[in-house]
């Protein structure tokens, strides 16, 4: 996975919730969770498939609902990286 900060993953799900909920981005409230935005599993897939492209590494869509918010699934997944990456990497 590569090495990302928590704050460019959190602006890449601000836009991709954007997106896909058509919800302006400014009004994307990284606190609110994902079903405020009307998020259905299918949109957390396409969501999921083009994090798991910037991130570089394979993700379980659950994360989406284990972590149910942005600011959320950010922490978690810094936390991934930061574990399964060797340093320098």
């Amino acid at each position: 996975m590569k090495n990302i900060s928590k704050s460019a993953i959190v602006e890449f799900l601000k836009g991709e919730v954007s997106k896909e909920c058509e919800v302006p981005v400014a009004e994307v409230d990284t606190a609110a969770h994902f079903t405020d935005f009307r998020m259905d599993s299918l949109k957390a897939v396409y969501i999921m498939d083009r994090l798991e492209k910037f991130l570089g590494k394979e993700l379980s869509p659950l994360y989406f609902w284990d972590n149910p918010t942005i600011d959320s699934l950010s922490e978690f997944l810094v936390k991934e990286i930061q574990t399964h990456d060797p340093p320098g990497v």
